[in-house]
């Protein structure tokens, strides 16, 4: 940000940034210490939106899987914010890995997110579908193409994911420490309420 002094008057100039996210998904009925229940999606809903209204970015770059990414990508367009999507897998194989696990609702709006990306021409994909880390791989995926899109825009990384962290890395864990590695200004939204 920079401050501009006009006619005895302050004012504050944005500097366009691109913002990079990755989050958790939507915790799987089995799962046994809760990470993003299902109740806390219309919070996190309400949490990214002010976000997006406080920084602005000029665009998203997230893959889209059912959670944490899927709301932010939503929310960006509710904003009118120009997404991006960036896969690891193919747009099918991404949709059965990421989305379908966890219901209908969320593969109809992986689908709605991923018809709009396409009509933008956003969509990347970088298939590691043959490789056992897919999902970590995913991380690079995403990064890359923030720092493709950006030009000279600022790039600050976005992560949505409970507040405490967890006892092994999470691949958003792992994101935020790649992120942070390049530089990148970090901004952390805690699933937690």
């Amino acid at each position: 940000m920079r401050d501009c002094a006009r006619a005895g008057h302050l004012t504050t100039t944005v500097q366009p940034v691109l913002l990079v996210h990755a989050g958790n998904r939507i915790d799987l009925p089995d799962r046994r210490t809760p990470r993003f229940p299902g109740a806390l999606v219309p919070l996190v809903q309400h949490r990214v939106a002010q976000v997006l209204a406080d920084l602005r970015p000029t665009a998203v770059v997230s893959a889209a899987a059912a959670g944490a990414d899927l709301i932010v990508l939503e929310e960006a367009l509710r904003a009118g914010i120009t997404i991006h999507v960036a896969l690891p897998l193919g747009v099918e194989q991404f949709r059965r890995r990421a989305c379908e696990d966890l219901g209908d609702d969320w593969a109809v709006r992986y689908d709605k997110v991923l018809a709009e990306a396409v009509a933008l021409g956003t969509v990347h994909i970088e298939d590691h579908g043959d490789e056992e880390d897919w999902y970590t791989r995913g991380n690079d995926t995403i990064l890359d193409r923030a720092a493709a899109v950006a030009g000279g825009e600022s790039i600050y990384a976005f992560v949505v994911r409970p507040h405490s962290g967890e006892s092994s890395p999470s691949a958003t864990d792992m994101f935020a420490a790649s992120a942070a590695a390049r530089g990148w200004p970090l901004i952390e939204l805690s699933i937690t309420p």
